[in-house]
């Protein structure tokens, strides 16, 4: 190579990694403010209900945790597949809207009906059926128009209909603070309009700045059935990482359960950058994955190894910023003090994903994703026997071991498969 050549692969390179750092910026701008708008909402939450009707919606959320993964088909994953190198992608975010809306609202209505038999009454059925329209069909409805940006390479545009549905929610929240009626019932009702609003707001910017039309499509029975192992891989990573609490808590450890879901968000929180970077990557991978295994699992390689980087990083402050959390909540919350210990020994988690979701990812976008489902399930099944084995004498301890083995296990079978595929090619 000679050496205008070289200095022309390295001009090339770097330009590479500024477009990398300015997706990832952009990433950031989208993650940031939802996450934003969730700590500003719990908050004002915590602070204007009683443990009854906050346990009401925590009840809501829990529901809707489940049914969107599991009601939208695997609509946004099976667009991003389309959209990367679809020549007409407003018809492929079409028939992902139609998926989705039929999927949500026919899902939010039989849950809605059949969850005060569940509750006993606690919660009513047009309650239930409106959160679910706002935070399941609006709110699934919002990510599919950004996940759109990002299979478009419209990260930008993402960002700015991320930052108007957060003004939007915030404001919400502001209104029912300010209100007199702070019931569930109230709150509800300022949800599932402001997730409308919002959706509706992230679609008119859409229509605005990209070409095409936006038309419905009337989706064959073929599109729902082919994303099943697109919704089953979503909720069993749900259940995955939330079946220690209610274990947790049926074991008699109340306070451990709260001490130990205070902790798992602090670490959650951590996953933002590393969510961040893989939807930098997203277009990049699932172009790669339209090719076969091969050009995915070297593209996933190059993720797995700058999240790999940037996770490790995180995981290093948080483990030794513990003892100063633990201080901290000492002075503050004495009967929390153990929430420090569970980040300590959860330090790793963040590493673990990194690994696990850049591989996770690959299947996906290379079209394998019931070996992915396969994977899960088998380490979702093994984690919760290992919680009722465990948890009942062991406490938060027991389920900080079964969680991170099951983790460090998945993220191991998922590189192995990808490997084996790669060298069954």
């Amino acid at each position: 190579m000679s050496r205008s050549d070289l200095a022309l692969s390295e001009i090339s390179a770097d330009d590479d990694r500024n477009r990398s750092l300015v997706r990832f910026g952009w990433s950031l701008l989208i993650e940031v403010p939802h996450l934003i708008a969730g700590f500003v909402t719990f908050s004002t939450l915590v602070l204007l209900l009683d443990p009854t009707q906050y346990g009401q919606v925590g009840t809501l959320v829990a529901i809707a945790a489940i049914v969107g993964p599991i009601a939208t088909f695997g609509a946004s994953w099976r667009m991003l597949q389309r959209v990367v190198t679809s020549s007409t992608p407003k018809q492929d975010l079409s028939l992902a809207v139609s998926v989705t809306l039929l999927g949500t609202l026919t899902g939010s209505v039989l849950v809605a009906l059949l969850t005060p038999y569940v509750l006993r009454g606690a919660i009513g059925w047009t309650t239930v059926l409106l959160f679910l329209i706002g935070q399941v069909s609006c709110l699934w409805l919002l990510e599919l128009a950004i996940i759109y940006t990002v299979g478009v390479g419209r990260l930008a545009l993402g960002a700015a209909i991320r930052l108007t549905s957060t003004a939007i929610r915030i404001g919400a929240v502001t209104v029912f603070a300010l209100g007199s009626d702070h019931s569930v019932r109230s709150w509800v009702w300022h949800l599932c309009l402001s997730m409308l609003l919002s959706s509706a707001v992230g679609y008119l910017l859409l229509q605005l700045k990209t070409t095409g039309p936006l038309r419905w499509r009337t989706p064959s029975f073929a599109e729902f059935t082919d994303g099943v192992p697109y919704s089953l891989g979503s909720t069993t990573e749900s259940f995955l990482a939330a079946s220690d609490r209610p274990i947790l808590q049926r074991a008699g450890w109340s306070a451990a359960t709260g001490t130990y879901a205070a902790g798992y968000r602090i670490v959650t929180l951590a996953f933002i950058p590393l969510i961040a970077l893989l939807k930098a990557q997203d277009r990049r991978m699932f172009a790669a994955g339209s090719e076969g295994i091969r050009p995915a699992y070297l593209a996933g390689k190059r993720v797995a190894k700058s999240a790999g980087f940037l996770m490790a990083v995180v995981s290093v402050l948080m483990f030794v910023s513990s003892p100063i959390l633990e201080s901290v909540l000492i002075s503050v919350r004495p009967e929390y003090r153990d929430t420090a210990s569970v980040v300590r020994w959860l330090a790793a988690l963040p590493l673990i994903k990194a690994i696990q979701f850049s591989f996770g990812n690959v299947l996906t976008a290379a079209k394998a994703q019931t070996s992915r489902v396969k994977l899960t399930m088998a380490a979702t099944a093994a984690n919760f026997v290992g919680n009722v084995a465990f948890i009942p004498s062991g406490s938060w301890k027991a389920a900080v071991g079964t969680t991170l083995v099951a983790e460090a296990v998945l993220a191991m079978l998922l590189w192995r498969a990808c490997r084996k595929l790669v060298q069954a090619v």
